[in-house]
């Protein structure tokens, strides 16, 4: 039987309409860390720290019940407004002071400010270009232009190669999803061109490919625009609409009176709103 040596891990990814120095600050500003480490009705009793590499910090925590939780560790590596490593111990259980927290603090760049990044040489910005993009030149082979997958794999790996080659011409940063978008429609329509030559080319399919690239820009502008919205927000609009859940369900859920369910979506459709004018604003020349 093979042994397993890698100690488990748990990842959590949380996005805040907030400033990098004010989420750090939670995390390291004994005032601000009372305000929310206790889940629920839990107090936070007492709160020091240290924070600096080596320095050590202590967070005690009391239960409705009177029970109190003692938490302590040490400071890893402290780099202000972007990252904290610190170990994580229980004062009843000492002997696991080696679990590590990490907590990474990232800004939510603009396509702009990305490709800004990318023509510097920053090959994290290089990283997260592709993963922002990926789906998207995907959708635009499977669902527009109805690649197989082996096809649309290969337009995937030449669309961001020249990407890469070719940045420097780009005369708009921001108007780098466009541009990706035009990259993959030009190649996608050379793959079928070359496959017509062994198979019949399917014109009614093609015919339907501009409507389905309209929809998939207008579904990724919506999708942006609720990755902007509190986290309650999207919560209950995701449950409304992609799950289907009734209000008594999503009240449950989350918690919250039925009744007040219906006013809740309204305001955060407003938000989206909101949201997508101000990127149809942000979006027309000047």
């Amino acid at each position: 039987m093979a042994t397993i040596t890698a100690k488990p891990s748990l990842t959590i990814k949380r996005r805040f309409k907030a400033a990098p120095s004010k989420v750090f600050s939670a995390w390291t500003d004994p005032e601000k860390v009372k305000h929310w480490m206790g889940p629920g009705e839990v107090k936070v009793l007492r709160v020091e720290g240290d924070p600096r590499a080596g320095g050590r910090y202590r967070w005690v925590m009391q239960a409705p019940s009177g029970e109190e939780h003692d938490v302590s560790g040490v400071y890893r590596e402290v780099i202000p407004n972007e990252k904290l490593v610190f170990t994580w111990a229980w004062k009843s259980t000492p002997e696991r002071e080696s679990a590590t927290m990490s907590v990474a603090v990232a800004t939510e760049l603009t396509d702009a400010q990305l490709v800004h990044r990318c023509r510097a040489g920053d090959s994290r910005a290089w990283d997260v270009l592709v993963e922002r993009f990926s789906r998207y030149v995907y959708a635009i082979c499977l669902q527009g232009f109805r690649l197989r997958e082996h096809d649309a794999e290969d337009v995937f790996q030449e669309v961001f190669t020249r990407v890469y080659d070719r940045l420097d011409t780009l005369r708009d940063d921001a108007a780098v999803r466009p541009w990706i978008a035009q990259l993959t429609r030009r190649l996608c329509l050379d793959r079928l061109a070359a496959g017509s030559r062994e198979e019949p080319f399917d014109e009614v399919a093609f015919a339907g490919a501009e409507e389905t690239l309209a929809e998939l820009d207008e579904a990724l502008t919506v999708h942006e625009a609720l990755a902007e919205l509190p986290g309650n927000c999207r919560e209950i609009l995701d449950r409304f609409f992609a799950r289907d859940e009734s209000y008594r369900t999503i009240g449950e859920a989350l918690q919250i009176p039925p009744g007040t369910i219906a006013s809740r979506i309204s305001r955060c459709l407003e938000k989206v709103r909101t949201e997508l004018d101000g990127r149809s604003r942000a979006s027309r020349p000047s």
